[in-house]
């Protein structure tokens, strides 16, 4: 008959009860039912045997045989200079059947240390080859053991962070504390003692039970390790129940460590399973700084609902892999080498099927130097398409985790980073186009801290993004949200100056030969710095100087085309050099280098009324100077579409209109002149060819924020069409309650074709002949 047992006292917090779990499955398994199968249920394990709840207490009490562990190469061991060598030498006197795999294993050892005896702990060398001897002596019960504390290659020696330093952490040693539990619940002759009944029932199906031990349990239950705030009053001693750390022990054991050749390399690594660098993201318990220096190791321990034996769990630990999508490697994949990559790899269902979720453990160094293993969040297993824009940041995101470990890095790096893994752990764990926002928002901050900082230039490269997924999966619906967005796209996304990247007027980086961008040296450094745009957390400013930047580029690019027409009157300049490309005759102007980046008017409108926030188009706009990718070929057509419905637009400042048409590139006015003409929607002026020059005092006047100015900007702007033969049909019209330099940083942000196209028929619109333009109806509210 088949039960299934309810062990309230193992649950996924703390690690003690989860390794309780693990051991009563791999021990009832291995010595009382084969058939025995495991799983978790509303955060408590559950065990299907053929034992009942009274045979499972009456077979760890009189059948269960502790498994031999031992380490003779740490100083308190038990096995140097006699230090702590009473608990060895009470096993070596027993005479219980259930201790002879136990006296069996230390009389290997005794022989293996009987030529040379250890005077002192061996280091380096010396321990490789006591293990490896160990290894191949001791009997088979007892390499389970030193497969799961140690790995050893030919040279080199690692050990498991579950279990410290190869048993011990600092001073506390795992293996003689085991010796010390098992003395303290068996007689020599293996019999139990009176108290051990009432604590294996306490530890198994948590029943109330008195005679905890005042003895340390280390890292795995930190709670009953008492100190400050560990019970009533200010401060509590120990309550340890022996059984939880004799099972502490038995469990992580299934977690055994491995050497592994990884893609082909010589290079060996050691493995541990699902064991990764801690990140400090998607909870509270551990800062940046503690991934660094204070952080031994994170691990995602698995839980699961549908039963699994010893030997599928065995499996699943050994084999088991969590992988993300990387494009480092030429497979396309790699391991999961930190909380991050974990989280993506569940994200992407990037392990092995059947794990409902996982309970992330970090162990961190707390209460002087010891290391606690503290829990840090649970993980649910769910795939999230949205966080596929990861993979876009693959390399960047694992240089970027490497900060902590500098020498003293900047705060406010360590400050960015954590908002960049807490939002990559939301994007992973809950999905949705509003965490990809938060991402982008996080990632562009990050990244601008970093080109502050020349120390950080050689660690970490600039960012790059190349997924249309970026714009796909973060479109926002909400109106506000979608005008912060579509702006800061556009803004990020503007055309070049010529050889001049619009990345460069954001952070000081170069161009190489293959159109990598890289941190300015030292030397370039100072003239990169010149055209940085967006170094101040003010929008308008930062658009104001780039208006500025952006046209002084232009004209130092004309008279350098001029200097090689003077200097070369016969060469045709078609090679796509710098001045090839800029016609001297028209402006470059302020455009998006495709079509459906651009914003539209209304998204300009909640920009001018204040209802946009300025900080969040900043840093969309800065995330997206370092977008390399195409268009989304779906996001382009809603933007064609929903640009042609925003031509009844009702409102649009007089002043903007002049704005934007003054600084919009020749060729793309004619082009919208032409359309508004042959549509008949409006009557612009039928100029074939003119030109349109930006009146640099124009910056000056609406920078200086005053009304006065603003009206002297106005008649400056209208004089200028009139001299290009584009006199507006309405002028004069003023436009009060608006910010003039709001306006004037409006101006910058590159607007779709069909926006430019309403422009043009509000400043031309259809009139009768005879009837006089101040008298028709209002083209602009002011």
């Amino acid at each position: 008959m088949s039960h299934d047992l309810r062990l309230l006292g193992c649950r996924p917090v703390p690690m003690a009860g989860y390794l309780k779990a693990m051991a009563v499955l791999r021990l009832v398994a291995e010595q009382a039912d084969p058939a025995a199968r495991g799983y978790w249920h509303q955060d408590v394990f559950c065990l299907r045997t053929e034992l009942s709840s009274d045979d499972l207490v009456d077979f760890f009490l009189r059948a269960y045989r502790p498994t031999p562990i031992m380490a003779p190469w740490n100083g308190g061991g038990g096995f140097i200079r006699g230090k702590n060598s009473e608990p060895v030498d009470w096993l070596r006197n027993t005479s219980g059947e259930r201790f002879r795999p136990y006296r069996d294993a230390l009389r290997a050892v005794d022989r293996v240390l009987e030529g040379a005896p250890l005077t002192e702990k061996p280091k380096d060398e010396e321990k490789v080859a006591l293990l490896a001897r160990l290894r191949a002596e001791l009997p088979d019960e007892a390499v389970e053991w030193l497969d799961a504390v140690a790995a050893i290659t030919a040279d080199r020696l690692g050990f498991a962070p579950i279990y410290g330093t190869g048993g011990n952490d600092g001073n506390f040693e795992f293996t003689n504390n085991f010796m010390q539990r098992l003395q303290e619940l068996f007689g020599p002759d293996g019999a139990p003692t009176e108290a051990a009944e009432g604590l294996l029932r306490a530890a198994l199906f948590d029943e109330p039970v008195s005679g905890l031990l005042n003895v340390s349990i280390g890292q795995f239950q930190p709670g009953q390790n008492g100190g400050p705030n560990a019970g009533p009053g200010f401060e509590a001693g120990r309550r340890v129940n022996p059984w939880d750390f004799i099972f502490s022990l038995e469990g992580g054991i299934l977690f055994s460590a491995a050497a592994a050749r990884k893609f082909g390399r010589q290079h060996t690594d050691f493995t541990y399973p699902f064991t990764v660098r801690p990140a400090a993201g998607g909870q509270g318990a551990m800062s940046v700084s503690d991934e660094g220096k204070k952080a031994r190791a994170e691990m995602w321990l698995p839980l699961w609902h549908r039963p699994a034996s010893l030997a599928e769990l065995e499996q699943f630990l050994q084999e088991g892999r969590a992988q993300v999508r990387s494009r480092v490697t030429s497979v396309g994949w790699r391991p999961a080498q930190s909380g991050i990559d974990f989280a993506r790899a569940c994200a992407g269902l990037g392990i092995d099927r059947g794990i409902d979720s996982f309970q992330r453990y970090a162990f961190l160094e707390r209460y002087g130097r010891m290391y606690y293993a503290v829990p840090l969040s649970r993980f649910r297993v769910h795939r999230r398409p949205e966080a596929d824009v990861l993979d876009d940041l693959d390399r960047w995101l694992t240089q970027v985790q490497t900060l902590p470990s500098m020498e003293e890095p900047p705060l406010s790096a360590l400050s960015a980073l954590r908002r960049v893994e807490d939002a990559v752990f939301q994007l992973c764990q809950h999905g949705g186009p509003h965490r990809v926002r938060d991402l982008i928002v996080a990632v562009a901050q990050l990244d601008r801290v970093i080109a502050k900082r020349p120390a950080l230039h050689k660690r970490i490269p600039p960012l790059e993004l190349k997924s249309p997924a970026w714009i796909e999966r973060a479109w926002p619906q909400e109106p506000r949200e979608q005008a912060e967005f579509a702006l800061g796209l556009a803004i990020g996304v503007m055309q070049d100056v010529g050889d001049i990247s619009r990345r460069q007027y954001f952070a000081p980086v170069v161009t190489d030969k293959r159109q990598a961008w890289h941190w300015a040296s030292d030397e370039e450094m100072s003239s990169a710095r010149v055209r940085l745009a967006f170094d101040s957390p003010d929008l308008t400013r930062c658009l104001i100087t780039l208006a500025e930047r952006r046209l002084l580029d232009e004209e130092r690019a004309r008279r350098r085309k001029d200097d090689a027409e003077v200097a070369n009157p016969g060469k045709d300049h078609q090679d796509g050099s710098f001045g090839a490309r800029v016609n001297s005759k028209s402006k470059v102007g302020f455009h998006s280098q495709h079509e459906c980046f651009a914003a539209r008017l209304d998204h300009l409108g909640r920009f001018w009324s204040g209802q946009t926030r300025d900080d969040r188009i900043l840093d969309y706009a800065w995330a997206f100077s370092a977008y390399r990718g195409d268009p989304p070929r779906a996001f382009a057509r809603e933007s064609a579409q929903a640009a042609r419905l925003e031509a009844a637009t009702a409102w649009v400042p007089y002043l903007y209109a002049l704005l934007r048409v003054t600084l919009t590139a020749e060729r793309n006015l004619r082009d919208a002149i032409q359309a508004v003409s042959l549509r008949r929607s409006g009557q612009p002026p039928a100029v074939e060819d003119f030109s349109l020059p930006v009146p640099r005092e124009v910056l000056a006047l609406l920078a200086a924020d005053r009304p006065p100015s603003a009206v002297r900007a106005r008649e400056v702007l209208e004089r200028r069409l009139l001299a290009s033969g584009l006199a507006p049909r309405h002028r004069g019209t003023e436009t009060f309650g608006l910010s003039p330099r709001r306006l004037l940083a409006s101006a910058v942000v590159p607007i779709s074709s069909t926006s430019l196209e309403v422009l043009v028929r509000r400043l031309w619109p259809i009139q009768d002949e005879g009837v006089d333009a101040t008298e028709n109806n209002i083209v602009f509210e002011s």
